[in-house]
């Protein structure tokens, strides 16, 4: 997570998705080369790791068997960047090793939910979306099995959006009659 995430989004999608994944990890930082505890989750022998984003490294989770099968019980480690898009991208381009780890992603035909603030491409998710849709995969390939809590997750973001929604128009609203 980007430390101004952290700093000022109480109720962000990072936050909201941590809350909601019950073996989940929130680490701040800009660089993550040095970071202690990235490093020594990316180079636990019995895990794999991977990170969630896009661009011309990515492969797509559902074509290719870029995760390890679940056959060889290694734990998977998945790592999403929490920032707006131009931090992220920041983030990714000093952080040599997460640039360094396979990059994977998901076919998404699905606008982004999240109304009340612009995405910068069309295929841009906030950070809870793309875990949503990325556990969905998941389970249909029998890599995790969630039982369906990411709908849970999505209820509460969906809930949060209305939220926001309802308050801007009323915000408007007032304006419109001060």
């Amino acid at each position: 997570m980007h430390p101004k995430e952290d700093r000022r989004q109480r109720t962000g999608t990072g936050r909201l998705t941590h809350l909601a994944l019950q073996n989940s990890e929130i680490i701040v930082d800009v660089d993550f080369t040095q970071n202690k505890r990235i490093n020594e989750i990316i180079n636990t022998p019995d895990q794999f790791s991977a990170i969630l984003y896009p661009g011309v490294k990515a492969q797509e989770i559902s074509q290719n068997n870029i995760l390890p099968d679940p056959s060889e019980e290694k734990k998977i480690n998945i790592f999403l960047i929490d920032a707006t898009w131009a931090c992220a991208k920041k983030m990714m381009n000093i952080s040599t090793n997460l640039q360094n780890l396979p990059h994977i992603l998901f076919n998404n035909d699905k606008p982004s939910q999240f109304l009340f603030k612009k995405q910068p491409q069309k295929h841009c998710l906030s950070t809870i979306e793309a875990t949503y849709y990325f556990l969905k995969i998941c389970n249909q390939l029998k890599i995790e099995q969630t039982l369906r809590r990411e709908d849970t997750m999505m209820s509460v973001f969906n809930r949060m959006v209305t939220f926001q929604m309802e308050n801007q128009k009323q915000s408007k609203l007032q304006k419109f009659l001060s």
